[in-house]
């Protein structure tokens, strides 16, 4: 597994959300946030994308991100869900959580 990969990746998800969204308040801006930082992923060379659907039974967009041939799940803004963390990087088959792709 690519560990630093990983590292990588979460790093720049840690950067952008404490830059963009310092207080935390993710509420409303899962589309936005999953763009500009799937961009930003990208811009480093990640094959990333924004991803539709819902999360828990509601509408909410995050990030698909594949790091050596396996999908991950990259989520800034599940924390406005209550008990989820702040920032989410797992594989998708390991997410914790019910999700339904649009």
């Amino acid at each position: 597994m690519g560990l630093n990969k990983n590292l990588d990746v979460l790093e720049i998800a840690t950067r952008f959300k404490n830059s963009v969204y310092p207080s935390c308040e993710t509420q409303g801006e899962c589309i936005n946030a999953s763009v500009e930082l799937a961009n930003l992923l990208v811009d480093a060379e990640f094959n990333a994308s924004p991803v539709s659907g819902t999360f828990n039974g509601e509408g909410h967009t995050w990030i698909s991100v594949f790091i050596d041939d396996e999908e991950w799940y990259l989520d800034i803004t599940a924390d406005q869900f209550g008990s989820y963390p702040s920032i989410i990087l797992c594989l998708l088959k390991d997410l914790d959580a019910e999700i339904v792709f649009d």
